[in-house]
């Protein structure tokens, strides 16, 4: 996952601009899906769109489970700390 394939992304799936620097982005999405092994995309999916990481329980009935609130705990943990 490279910097430019998180803008791509945002400009064009998200149909959105980039409000926060996509290397960083990128970065903390590379090292969350190593601590919780899955893929950097499910974890920038989860984190942007709020979609859930099939296997991983991170939503129930629309909300997010402990799980899912570690796991963006982890990325915001690991974003902020490329600063």
């Amino acid at each position: 996952m490279s910097e430019q394939e998180v803008e791509d992304y945002i400009v064009e799936e998200l149909n959105s601009q980039p409000r926060h620097c996509c290397a960083k982005l990128a970065d903390a999405a590379i090292a969350t899906a190593y601590e919780i092994e899955c893929t950097p995309w499910e974890v920038l999916q989860l984190v942007l769109e709020n979609k859930p990481i099939s296997g991983m329980f991170t939503h129930d009935y629309g909300f997010h489970t402990r799980s899912g609130r570690h796991i963006i705990n982890l990325f915001q943990e690991n974003y902020y700390d490329k600063l």
